[in-house]
């Protein structure tokens, strides 16, 4: 299992150029992540080539995302408690 420490993910954050975007998730995307997680609430790392995201929980149905373009790190994205690879996402 991938290091999900508070420590990790603040080191990954110090070093992201990032931005801010707007992504929607796929109700039958979410079925499938309930799926695959673990009792820890999350799922396996994903390693982006060209795109690495960290997504926040959002107030509404949307979430919001960092990106970063160039770096090829290995994350656990986690949005209301359940973690997402950057694959599983509907970006608009």
């Amino acid at each position: 299992m991938y290091n999900t420490s508070s420590y990790h993910y603040e080191k990954s954050f110090s070093v992201l150029e990032t931005a801010w975007r707007s992504i929607e998730v796929r109700g039958e995307v979410l079925q499938k992540l309930q799926a695959v997680m673990d009792e820890t609430g999350f799922c396996d790392s994903y390693s982006a080539k060209e795109l690495e995201a960290y997504i926040y929980e959002n107030s509404s149905s949307r979430l919001q995302y960092y990106t970063t373009v160039g770096e090829n790190i290995t994350h656990i994205y986690k949005v209301q408690g359940i973690a997402i690879p950057v694959e599983y996402l509907a970006f608009e």
